[in-house]
């Protein structure tokens, strides 16, 4: 994929282009299909074929009762 030249000059079009163009990974993807498919969510914004990779988190996060904006405590001591 190549990088709109001028979407490279600004910080915040170059973060918005890269939010836009990052999709759900397939196990993100497997895990959203099995909640719609179970009813326990409804279907996120581009579901099925075009879900971004921040929406597909944020769906995630909120099906199985992460808060917003919390960190991992893998790893940590």
């Amino acid at each position: 994929m190549v990088i709109p030249h001028e979407t490279t000059l600004d910080a915040k079009a170059l973060s918005a282009w890269i939010d836009a163009n990052n999709m759900a990974s397939s196990a993100q993807m497997e895990w959203i299909t099995k909640l719609v498919g179970d009813g326990k969510i409804k279907p996120p914004k581009g579901y099925p074929d075009n879900v971004s990779a921040s929406t597909a988190k944020a769906v995630l996060d909120r099906a199985f009762g992460k808060k917003a904006g919390t960190a991992s405590k893998k790893g940590r001591r």
